[in-house]
Parts: C-alpha cells; structure tokens; sequence
C-alpha cells in the first residue's frame, strides 16, 4: 500500500501528487517511522553497491591490493564516466592484468554531453568502462583475481562470488532471500522488503554492529 507523499503546487493550485512507500529503520531494526506498508518488496538496484562492495572490506584485499580512496570510492557509487572516472578504471584494469572486455556490465556513453561527445569523437563507440556500473564490476573482477575464483561468469548468480554477497546481504538484514531478479548491469539483485532494506543500511551505517558481524 503506497502512500501519499508530496503535493507540487503552482500558482496556489496542486499540480501533482506523487505516492509511495518511505520507512526510517534503525540498526537494532526498529521501525521508528512509516509512511505506508514498508514490507512491500523492491529491487534495490544501485543502493545496494556500498554493501556488494564489502567483499574488499571483508577479505582485507584493500590493504592487500593497496587500494586508494578513489578506488574504493568508485567501487561502492555510480559514476558519469567523466575523464577522472575513465582514468581512474583504466589504471586499475591495467593493474590487474584484464581487458575492459571482461566487464559484465554493458557498453554506455558518459553521462554529460560534453563528455559524451567528447568520447564520440575519440572512440566512435560505446565502452563498458563508461557504464555507471562499471566501477562496482572492476571491484568484483578484483576481487575474484586476489582469491583465485573463476571471472569468468563472475555475474551469474551460481558463481561463489554472487553466493557469498546473497549471503552476506541475509546475515546483516536478517532476511532470507526468496527470489534474485537480474539489475541493468547484469549482477543479481534480490527482492527484499524496503524495511529489511533499512535495516540492511542502518546495520552498514553502525561501524559497531557491522564490526560485531564481521565485516569490518
């Protein structure tokens, strides 16, 4: 049950309305505030690549690899493939020894028109290192790479990789996954109720309770 959430007025009259679900979730998964039915399921998507990147955190392979901030950075957030983002990816592909190629995600222009022009000109197509996706994908290449596993079919939900990320996602949410539908760029992405998803990022936010489960 979705709920009414924000009315847009213009000269004093309501213009739109726009409906849906929003829910507050502390870290010990106490519901402080609900507007609707917060047990509906979603597909997190994108909010889900902070937590698909604890692998790096998990298996120190930062402090392995050596990894820097921007690194990091780019592994856990979408990006606009703008020149710092290109370079950024292209560094550590070539670190690892690996062709763009082996990205999962899709091929993708930048985001800004300067910048898509600019990478018309140059390259006259798509890159997968231009997808916003791309860098969470050279963190999952990294990481299979540094621990010995398969990369190819590193996307496919039957890989360990994939396996271990449902698995981590259940423990912290305390939520067992039913059902993985597939994200735009590829990797599996579970249905899960928006308030386990709260409870899921409350528990990331609290250095202590992601510290006593393990991951930090």
């Amino acid at each position: 049950m979705v709920k009414k959430l924000v009315e847009v007025t213009r000269s004093g009259e309501i213009e739109s309305i726009h409906f849906g679900i929003g829910v507050l979730v502390d870290s010990s998964g106490k519901i402080l505030r609900e507007w609707g039915n917060s047990s509906e399921s979603i597909y997190p998507r994108s909010a889900l690549k902070p937590i698909q990147a604890l692998n790096l955190f998990k298996h120190g392979y930062i402090e392995k690899a050596n990894l820097n901030e921007k690194q990091v950075a780019i592994s856990t957030s979408s990006h606009h493939a703008e020149n710092i983002h290109q370079l950024i990816l292209q560094e550590w592909l070539k670190n690892l020894a690996i062709d763009e190629n082996k990205l999962a995600c899709g091929e993708d222009w930048p985001w800004q028109i300067n910048d898509k022009i600019k990478a018309y000109n140059k390259y006259k197509n798509k890159r997968k290192i231009f997808h916003n996706c791309s860098g969470k994908h050279c963190a999952h290449l990294a990481v299979c790479i540094e621990r010995d596993l398969p990369i190819e079919n590193y996307n496919s939900k039957d890989h360990l990789l994939q396996k271990e990320l449902i698995n981590l996602i259940e423990n912290i949410a305390n939520f067992k996954i039913e059902k993985l539908g597939v994200d735009g760029c590829t990797l599996p992405n579970p249905l899960i109720p928006l308030n386990k998803l709260a409870h899921l990022l409350a528990v990331f936010s609290d250095y202590s309770k992601l510290g006593h489960l393990g991951y930090v």
